[in-house]
């Protein structure tokens, strides 16, 4: 059984901790999306590292979406839900 929760600050250490997250939250159209996200560079196509650093607004989520392999970024106010992804390859440990 997978835990869930709608913690943001837990979002936030998961992804600072390198993990990749099952996460649902508002499109500004109104849907629902779910992605699995990581920050975790070693996850992440090199050619899809961030070039630099730049100041942003600590509200918005930014993440590497691994499906789709992309950026994505949401305002912590659309966040619904997430749930660690789990790495059957790491005997179901948080990837």
């Amino acid at each position: 059984m997978t835990m869930t929760t709608t913690n943001i600050s837990e979002l936030r250490t998961l992804l600072s901790g390198g993990h990749i997250v099952h996460v649902a939250f508002t499109k500004k159209d109104g849907t629902e999306r779910e992605a699995h996200i990581t920050r975790n560079l070693a996850r992440i196509p090199r050619d899809m590292h961030p070039k630099n650093v730049r100041k942003v607004d600590p509200k918005y989520i930014f993440a590497f979406d691994v499906e789709k392999s992309d950026w994505i970024c949401f305002h912590e106010s659309q966040f619904v839900s997430l749930s660690p992804f789990l790495d059957m390859a790491m005997d179901g440990l948080p990837a």
